[in-house]
């Protein structure tokens, strides 16, 4: 589902290519911690013929260490070759109050 091209900028502050997030997500899987994400608040906007913008909201709960987080997401989606590939991804932490 990631382009060749796939950029993320992490609500961490960090850039990451393709190759850095499949990694990223397998570390994650083989550390043992437990988490559990919600999503809501989707919405789809087309932004060219082939093009379309994906946001939506997360709450992260790392059950393990007990503590949960939330952030805004937003993805660029193109499709290409007849498939839907994502060309870009953004998480930004939402401050708790």
């Amino acid at each position: 589902m990631l382009a060749e091209d796939f950029l993320e900028f992490g609500s961490s502050g960090y850039a990451f290519g393709k190759q850095e997030v499949l990694k990223g997500l397998a570390e994650e899987s083989d550390s043992g911690a437990r988490h559990a994400r919600v999503t809501s608040d989707w919405q789809v906007r087309d932004l060219a013929e082939d093009v379309a913008l994906v946001t939506y909201r997360v709450i992260s709960k790392d059950l393990t260490a007990g503590t949960s987080a939330t952030s805004l997401r937003s993805s660029i989606w193109k499709h290409h070759d007849g498939r839907w590939q994502m060309v870009f991804h953004q998480g930004t932490r939402v401050r708790s109050e």
